[in-house]
């Protein structure tokens, strides 16, 4: 009987089963009798050793490295993190490569434009000897507050091939957010370079810009108008640890916060998104055509409008969030035409896109080759019958539709549903924390949607309070750990001590494992305790949005010296009268009774847009609720 292998025979296989230890080294990892013996050769911890220390600068001792590392996928993603410093490419390198050896359009139909990756390119040639006019240097930070337009990738190619940091920021003010507020408050912490704007911008808003930051504030004409310097380009090296971009989010409780991209973190994301879409396919196909409308300056958008088909040298489609929500058939339509195969959007757009998709049931498209991915948002289970009922005409049916679990912390995706497909349960609570299966006719049932499995190299554990791993069906705090796990937030060290613990990142997501598969659950900071129970706000709404009368709306407790007072704040659609929205308000009570066994105290109907939401779509409770409580919020 053989004796168990080693650490360090492990580490020794796996850098033999991975292929991606330098050349030197392969003469004594590929020595089998040296394996088949049971010796213990310290090779193969010496380079997982060495790979630690430079990738993430710390020095860890043999010892060390052998009781803290517990488990091979661990040890995978520091051994894939080595590789890629020892034979780094970069974006810049991929795009090169693809201009040439790859024919394929980005096409933009909103503004009925087709280009080559090749001329994307040039455009980006243009752009960057601009930016070097203007002082740009490896590293500098450019902001850029652009709606998605076809300049955007030129733009980004120039920032990178400086080897400078990109930062996509929201490009106009929300009800309730001030644009100068929110862009001097980003470039306090990023000290801007460049900050790029659009054309319409009023020359006064642009003058008064210019004298409150030491940027260089340009309109897109700006950027675009001949270089008058005829020296060849030189592009900057870039390293695996240079910074790519910093994603800021708008913030779902407060101050946005920064997070820091490098370029590892990059190529390492765009491989597992590509790694994923073909373990999760029918037939194991390769990505060759994407669209999206996604914004930009959200990593769903950044990632999978850009990055991705930039890495892969797909096909590509591409508009705003106005043109897609306008005529959203127009966009199937479009996507039928180009044979794309990849496409990621949210459960509320897809909820608002229902009725305009109903209309193409007699249109003849097929989309059978379409994976549509759900991500940004919680997925209801209710909605998802609907969606896979409602496109059944167009060729669709369950298999094309995936959900993805992922934050800007950790570049993007961290888990995504298998082949097996979308897996749904129904579940009900137990003392503590602990849920169980149960039968959906019976009482307090909370039907779930599986986000799927942890990507490749990707640690997905579940955590209490104290930090102690859970088992299967125990609530607990999602945390990640891998090599698209950020290095921190940028100028912000109190924020990163606080999310990165022991090389993890705490999401203060709630969720469960079953069946292998991870169960999100709710935000820590929405779950709301009413009389014992903890009810989900992104349930409650959900039921709420599918009424008529409603758009948005949300459910917050306010606190005052008499108590906690549950409140569900609701965008009315209907003209505001006292008959109708009595009425509605009753109803609604009636169905939130009815359906989740809850009473709300106060239903306050209000108009479109005063529920705020960040860059990734989701609600800003705490903002919105503080604002309540400060009289800031016109109610009926």
């Amino acid at each position: 009987m053989n004796a168990p292998l080693s650490l360090e025979q492990k580490i020794l296989n796996m850098c033999v089963n991975y292929d991606i230890i330098a050349d030197e080294y392969a003469p004594g990892l590929l020595d089998a009798d040296l394996v088949e013996s049971g010796e213990i050769d310290s090779v193969g911890l010496t380079i997982l050793q060495t790979a630690i220390e430079e990738v993430f600068n710390v020095h860890i001792t043999p010892e060390l490295l052998t009781a803290e590392l517990r488990s091979l996928r661990k040890i995978a993603g520091y051994i894939a993190a080595y590789s890629q410093k020892t034979r780094f490419k970069s974006l810049i390198d991929f795009v090169k490569e693809n201009k040439v050896s790859k024919g394929r359009n980005w096409i933009f139909p909103e503004e009925n434009l087709s280009l080559s990756l090749h001329n994307l390119w040039d455009q980006s040639t243009a752009i960057l000897k601009v930016m070097r006019d203007h002082g740009l240097q490896a590293q500098d930070r450019v902001g850029i507050l652009l709606e998605n337009c076809s300049t955007y990738i030129p733009i980004l190619l120039a920032i990178w091939r400086c080897n400078a940091v990109a930062v996509p920021l929201r490009p106009k003010q929300g009800k309730y957010i001030n644009f100068e507020d929110y862009l001097q408050y980003v470039d306090t912490d990023c000290r801007f370079k460049i900050i790029i704007l659009h054309d319409l911008i009023e020359d006064s808003s642009l003058d008064q810009m210019r004298s409150s930051t030491s940027a260089n504030v340009l309109r897109v004409t700006d950027i675009l108008k001949p270089s008058n310097n005829e020296k060849e380009i030189q592009e900057q090296e870039i390293t695996p640890n240079d910074i790519a971009i910093i994603q800021y989010s708008s913030g779902s409780t407060g101050q946005p916060k920064g997070v820091i991209v490098t370029h590892r973190m990059v190529v390492t994301q765009a491989e597992q998104i590509r790694t994923a879409f073909r373990k999760s396919s029918i037939d194991d196909s390769e990505i060759n055509s994407v669209a999206s409308w996604l914004p930009f300056n959200h990593d769903m958008g950044l990632f999978i409008g850009i990055v991705t088909p930039l890495y892969l040298g797909t096909n590509n489609i591409l508009s705003s969030p106005k043109f897609y929500m306008v005529k959203p058939k127009r966009w199937f339509s479009i996507m039928h035409e180009h044979s794309c195969n990849l496409h990621f959007t949210t459960n509320t757009a897809m909820q608002s896109s229902l009725l305009s998709l109903k209309r193409l049931a007699d249109s003849n498209l097929d989309l059978s080759q379409l994976y549509v991915y759900l991500g940004a948002e919680k997925v209801s289970a209710e909605l998802l019958d609907k969606i896979i009922e409602t496109t059944k005409p167009l060729r669709m049916s369950a298999k094309n539709f995936k959900v993805g679990y992922g934050m800007a912390e950790n570049t993007l995706g961290a888990a995504s549903t298998p082949s097996t497909g979308i897996r749904t349960a129904c579940f009900k609570r137990l003392e503590g924390r602990r849920f169980a299966i149960a039968d959906e006719t019976e009482k307090d049932a909370l039907k779930l949607v599986s986000v799927g499995v942890s990507h490749d190299d990707t640690i997905i554990t579940i955590r209490d309070d104290d930090r102690q791993e859970l088992k299967e069906l125990h609530l607990g705090e999602i945390t990640i750990e891998g090599p698209c796990i950020m290095p921190g937030y940028y100028q912000n060290e109190r924020a990163t001590q606080k999310a990165l613990i022991g090389g993890a990142f705490y999401s203060r997501d709630l969720g469960f494992y079953f069946k292998g598969e991870l169960f999100y659950f709710s935000r820590k900071d929405d779950l709301i305790i009413v009389g014992g129970r903890n009810i989900v706000p992104d349930d409650v709404e959900t039921l709420v949005e599918q009424l008529p009368f409603t758009r948005r709306s949300a459910l917050f407790p306010i606190t005052s010296k008499k108590g906690s007072t549950l409140v569900l704040l609701v965008e009315y659609k209907k003209n505001m009268n006292v008959l109708s929205t009595e009425d509605d308000r009753s109803l609604l009570r009636k169905i939130l009774m009815e359906k989740l066994d809850l009473l709300v105290q106060k239903i306050l109907f209000c108009e479109k847009d005063t529920i705020e939401l960040t860059s990734s779509g989701k609600k800003r409770r705490k903002v919105i609720a503080q604002r309540i409580a400060d009289n800031e919020i016109c109610y009926f």
